[in-house]
Formats: structure tokens, C-alpha cells, sequence
């Protein structure tokens, strides 16, 4: 019965899928390059960053820049989309924005193609995360700015929310205890 026992481990971990999360690379809005790789062993958000200056971004920004800071063992990283709105010729205007509002501990990328729609446009990051074949668990696109994809420590993605979910200090931190 003791073979079986330290054999059971070994056994269902030629069974369990590994984690594709930790083999994307991008580059920040400043021009450094990440991997994802970076992040092995942490909770991480990923969050479609609103794209032009509309009433009440501001605030949601100043938002999620408080949740970061507060929850400093979750890596936060905001992506600008071009589905939404992105301009590469507001580039710096936008880089002074966000910096304006998300402080160094948020990374922030370059802008990227998020939606499913951009095909062989799309990020393989973005692939991944609206793709249930690569992630295993969702199929669900980009549904505007404020879309939310939280990857837990083991770097599979474990629940999507729509930009319509603002989250709250509580319920951001329920969902990634």
C-alpha cells in the first residue's frame, strides 16, 4: 500500500495539463520587455485599460492603482487595446495619463490587439485568455475596457469579469484570496 501511495503523486502528475500562462512575453509602455514567466508562483490580474479619456476613467484607473497598492502580492497589469480605441499616435499623451494615475508597482504594456476578431492579429496572450482550447476554462472576448481575467498561482486563469464588474475593495479582494 506504501508504493501506491508515493506512486499516486508522480501517477497524476503526468495526467495534470502545465500552464501555457508562463510562456508570453510583452513590452511595457516604457519599453522594457516582460515574461510572463516573471510572475511564476503569483496571483495575477490582467485588466483592458480604458483607451481614451471618457467621464469617470479617472476615477476607475485611481481605482484600480488603490487596489494595487493595496494588494501588492497580486501582480497587476494593464493592457491598451487598439479594438479600443488605441492610437499609436497618442501614444505619449496616454503613457503620461496612465502614469498619471497607475503608480510603478502597476505594469502597464504596449497597446495590443485584444479581440478574437483580430484573428492573426490578436496577442498570443489574448489567445490564450479568450480562448477555452488554450486555457482550458473560458471562452469569452474582450468586451470593452475594464475586462478582467484573474490567473492564480499555478498560472491557470480561474475567473473572467466584464468591464461592467468595477470591482469593489471587498470583492476584488475575495477574488483573488
Amino acid at each position: 500500500m506504501r508504493i501506491i501511495v508515493l506512486l499516486l503523486p508522480v501517477f497524476l502528475s503526468a495526467f495534470t495539463v502545465p500552464s501555457t500562462f508562463y510562456n508570453f512575453q510583452f513590452t511595457t509602455i516604457e519599453g522594457a520587455n516582460r515574461q510572463t514567466s516573471q510572475f511564476t508562483g503569483k496571483k495575477t490580474v490582467i485588466v483592458v485599460l480604458p483607451s481614451t479619456r471618457q467621464p469617470g476613467e479617472e476615477t476607475y484607473l485611481l481605482k484600480l492603482d488603490s487596489l494595487s497598492k493595496a494588494h501588492q502580492d497580486v501582480v497587476m497589469i494593464g493592457v491598451p487595446s487598439y479594438e479600443e480605441g488605441f492610437s499609436i499616435d497618442s501614444l505619449e499623451s496616454m503613457k503620461t495619463w496612465y502614469r498619471s494615475e497607475l503608480g510603478s508597482q502597476f505594469i502597464i504594456t504596449t497597446a495590443l490587439y485584444t479581440h478574437k476578431t483580430s484573428v492573426a492579429s490578436q496577442h498570443p496572450l489574448f489567445k490564450w485568455l479568450t480562448d477555452k482550447d488554450q486555457n482550458i476554462h473560458f471562452n469569452e472576448d474582450v468586451a470593452g475596457p475594464g475586462q478582467q481575467f484573474f490567473i492564480n498561482e499555478q498560472g491557470k486563469l480561474y475567473c473572467v469579469a466584464g468591464p461592467e464588474a468595477r470591482f469593489s475593495d471587498k470583492l476584488f479582494t475575495r477574488m483573488v484570496e
